[in-house]
């Protein structure tokens, strides 16, 4: 989406960074402490539009200030161990100017985290022997630790390695049938399970290496067919987001984010959603977590 077809675009720059904590981060709402996953939304976001470079370097130097023993990221300075959203965060490190060699160590660090698997079991419906990435070491794959593990390698020129591939492999099998993707497995005992709006929006950032793949345009009919829906300014622009990167036009919803900024539930307070808002309308050229060269769908 061009930017000023999101009309507060400006204002909600601003806003963010009157939102910035003294320690560098971002909270999820308002009276929080500062975390990993907003703050690198809202770096990503303020970056991408080339606005607030002091606070966009306090954001990055945060983000870097969370290194944790294993050499991956807490996602709060109150917390120990890490998790995958490092993944996320490292990948706003390469593309917003940030420590390249903090992101390397995370990419090492998940990509040496052990994964549970289970032998084909016909109960999930899908390929249990894959290895994606899990939230924390000696756990099962998930569908968005996965898709923001691939975004890291992409970023570090990585993603030819075996194991995205076989991350991709694994998207691809957990495709819910009739498009999106849920939290885990696409069905249980038999009976397909609901997919999610923003985790589906994760996994398709994840696959911009090959869109014509039929669980992208399946994923991008059922983001079609929710937006409407989406009672999340959060949830929208993740959405809106990977529609555009498939080069699907998002020109007529813009208007939608503006109505659940002001109106929806936890918006109003929010700093992660309103980053997530801004770094929707960023152009798909300047957006950190795009694939820079996408092919032809």
């Amino acid at each position: 989406m061009p930017a000023g077809q999101f009309t507060s675009g400006r204002a909600t720059a601003d806003r963010l960074v009157r939102a910035q904590h003294s320690d560098g981060g971002w909270p999820y709402f308002a009276r929080g402490d500062s975390a990993l996953e907003p703050t690198a939304t809202a770096v990503a976001a303020l970056y991408g539009h080339g606005q607030h470079a002091d606070a966009v370097r306090r954001g990055i130097d945060f983000i870097a200030a969370q290194t944790a023993r294993d050499g991956a990221l807490r996602p709060q300075p109150t917390q120990r161990e890490s998790t995958a959203l490092a993944a996320l965060a490292g990948t706003v490190l390469v593309r917003c100017g940030g420590d390249r060699r903090v992101a390397e160590r995370i990419a090492d660090t998940l990509r040496d985290w052990s994964v549970r698997t289970l032998l084909d079991q016909d109960v999930f419906g899908n390929d249990t022997s894959l290895r994606g990435f899990p939230w924390t070491p000696d756990t099962f794959s998930w569908v968005e630790p996965t898709a923001y593990g691939v975004l890291l390698f992409e970023a570090l020129g990585r993603s030819a390695e075996p194991r995205i591939e076989e991350c991709r492999r694994l998207l691809v099998d957990r495709a819910i049938p009739g498009g999106g993707w849920n939290y885990g497995n696409p069905k249980v005992f038999g009976t397909v399970l609901e997919p999610d709006p923003h985790t589906t929006a994760v996994a398709l950032l994840a696959l911009l290496d090959d869109p014509t793949r039929p669980a992208v345009h399946e994923a991008v009919d059922y983001l079609r067919r929710q937006t409407p829906h989406v009672p999340s300014a959060l949830t929208l622009g993740w959405m809106l987001m990977a529609r555009a990167a498939c080069g699907d036009s998002i020109a007529d919803d813009a208007a939608q984010l503006e109505t659940l900024l002001t109106g929806a539930m936890h918006a109003v307070d929010s700093p992660w959603h309103l980053a997530a808002a801004l770094l929707t309308c960023v152009p798909l050229e300047r957006n950190p977590l795009i694939l820079p060269e996408r092919p032809a769908a």
